[in-house]
């Protein structure tokens, strides 16, 4: 089928997918296919497992010895996975290493959320899966949270007014009814009358039916007795309130209270009660404002006292209000995300035994590497140096590759996104336990936009890493789009030449795939192939540069291009 099917040559390309199951047959949500005895075996956790991105990174998994058939025999949860076929004899030598394949896909929703993490194949010589992992895995941790609106009744808005209220608490409440949060209701002016409570809610969670019926209290505006009355009748077992959740309650008034203050705000403090207050209306018009209302708040009170001089102003405030109830959740930042969004198997690395996979939507798209202890039961996070100033967007585990260097392990990743040039950084995985890692090297791209860091491949001469290929796909010099650097290896990463495509291809995107062939010319030295899928009016072309010692012969490589 040459170019376009699934398999290429007289040998062919075997093919196995992901969304339909190893034997060609339906696979759920939760499942990962069938073995050839046409049993199945399901994802250790939850998540959309049809649209995985499989095979988009690969690696050779260890050395191509296999020392007996019980390496293959835990899943990634530690059960059994079933062998399919018969078993491999003990000290076999495989012709081929097994295979890791990852992809970046599994996806789950969580409190509107949709988190993101990879999973990551092993294969065994016959392309036959072994073991399935999920590294970066992140659950939905949901925070529980009871939230209470305490809400002015009194004679002084109007019935547009109190109606504006009402929609507010509506608009919260059905935007986010899908989450872990229970809501109640409570109105106050001369006296309180609770709307309905949070069991009332968690029996019936529909606002608009809890609230029908609403009707405008009148008279003064109590607001001290009416936080007591939510303090000692609302946030309690009866009252529906959970242990272990966080209790907020939202003020929302028009007017100075007309009451004092009996120590009702202090008991709600020692209750671990958070207070949220909203001014709104023109009553609240003087510079002392604020400095009124953050008595019934908590502290500071900047960050929990919100004025608003009209009423038509709540209806923007609910993003404003939600990305509070995210901070109160359990998130000192709700901007803030470790491995939630990690797409960990965008890239695998196998150093040393180590299973590497790069995380690049780890700490805000700060990108970060997960490395697969031993076992493969337990992982290691290695962050981004740059979180150490605070900068994120960098993409670091985009790319990922070891050094050959005998007696150390060494690990360079890409960073394309780094302070808008990219960078690489280069790892030493240190022998005395698993996690020790440092950073030996950071080296910066020179070009915004270029993506240096896109692509690595490390050339290795005499079964060592002799020098390091870094692709920048997106360099751009007027007359040729990408460009490839050659780091030489010298107990330290050095450069020393540049690869570059044919001119008048200044889109032709070379470097965005790198490959290390083999000798194919007999001299005993590996070729290199260079990808630029862009070139020949986006046919593409492939550049082959034999090798030398240390090196690539830059000078005239050979440019096979795509049939047109």
């Amino acid at each position: 089928m040459g170019w376009e099917g699934v398999g290429m040559g007289r040998g062919g390309v075997g093919r196995g997918e992901m969304g339909r199951g190893w034997d060609g047959k339906g696979m759920g949500r939760g499942g990962v296919g069938r073995d050839g005895d046409g049993k199945g075996w399901g994802l250790p956790f939850t998540g959309n497992s049809s649209r995985t991105h499989m095979g988009m990174a690969l690696a050779r998994d260890g050395d191509g010895t296999i020392v007996s058939p019980g390496h293959w025999d835990q899943g990634g949860d530690g059960t059994e996975a079933p062998p399919p076929g018969p078993p491999m004899p003990p000290h076999h030598v495989p012709p081929i290493p097994p295979l890791q394949a990852c992809g970046p896909g599994l996806t789950r929703e969580c409190d509107r959320n949709v988190l993101s993490s990879g999973l990551c194949l092993r294969l065994d010589p016959q392309l036959r899966p072994r073991q399935l992992l999920a590294p970066g895995y992140q659950g939905c941790l949901q925070g529980l949270v009871d939230l209470v609106f305490l809400f002015d009744g009194s004679n002084s808005m109007s019935p547009e007014q109190f109606g504006a209220i009402r929609d507010f608490m509506v608009d919260v409440m059905e935007k986010l009814e899908n989450t872990s949060i229970h809501f109640g209701a409570v109105q106050f002016s001369t006296e309180v009358q609770p709307q309905f409570t949070l069991a009332d809610y968690a029996a019936r969670p529909r606002p608009r039916e809890l609230l029908r019926g609403l009707r405008q209290l009148g008279h003064l505006t109590d607001t001290f007795s009416a936080i007591a009355y939510v303090t000692r009748r609302i946030f309690t077992p009866a009252g529906g309130a959970r242990a272990g959740a966080r209790r907020v309650l939202i003020i929302v008034t028009d007017g100075d209270a007309t009451d004092e203050d009996q120590g009702s705000v202090r008991e709600a403090e020692q209750n671990d009660i958070i207070r949220y207050v909203i001014g709104v209306g023109n009553n609240f018009n003087s510079p002392d404002t604020r400095l009124y209302l953050s008595q019934f708040a908590s502290r500071p009170s900047t960050e929990f006292v919100k004025v608003l001089d009209s009423f038509e102003k709540l209806r923007g405030l609910f993003h404003d209000l939600q990305a509070k109830i995210y901070d109160i959740e359990g998130t000192s930042d709700h901007n803030r995300f470790h491995l939630e969004l990690c797409s960990s198997g965008m890239s695998i690395a196998v150093v040393h035994g180590r299973r590497v996979t790069g995380a690049v939507g780890a700490d805000n798209w700060a990108g970060g590497l997960v490395e697969l202890e031993q076992d493969t039961k337990n992982e290691t996070f290695v962050g981004s140096p740059t979180l150490e100033e605070n900068v994120t967007d960098t993409y670091l585990g985009y790319a990922v590759t070891g050094l050959r260097v005998p007696g150390r392990a060494l690990v360079a990743a890409g960073a394309p996104r780094h302070l808008h040039v990219g960078a690489i950084v280069l790892f030493e995985v240190l022998p005395e336990a698993a996690g020790s890692w440092r950073v030996l090297q950071t080296l910066p791209g020179e070009q915004v936009g270029s993506y240096f860091g896109a692509t690595l491949c490390a050339l290795e001469q005499g079964g060592e890493t002799v020098a390091l290929l870094v692709g920048a796909p997106n360099h751009f010099d007027g007359r040729r789009g990408g460009r490839v650097q050659l780091y030489r290896w010298q107990e330290a990463l050095q450069v020393a030449e540049e690869l570059w495509g044919a001119a008048g291809h200044p889109l032709g995107r070379f470097g965005a795939s790198l490959s290390i062939l083999g000798d194919l010319d007999g001299d005993e030295l590996p070729e290199a192939a260079v990808g630029a899928p862009m070139e020949d009016e986006e046919r593409g072309a492939v550049y082959i540069f034999s090798g030398r010692p240390g090196g690539l012969q830059s000078p005239a490589p050979s440019c096979p291009s795509a049939p047109r």
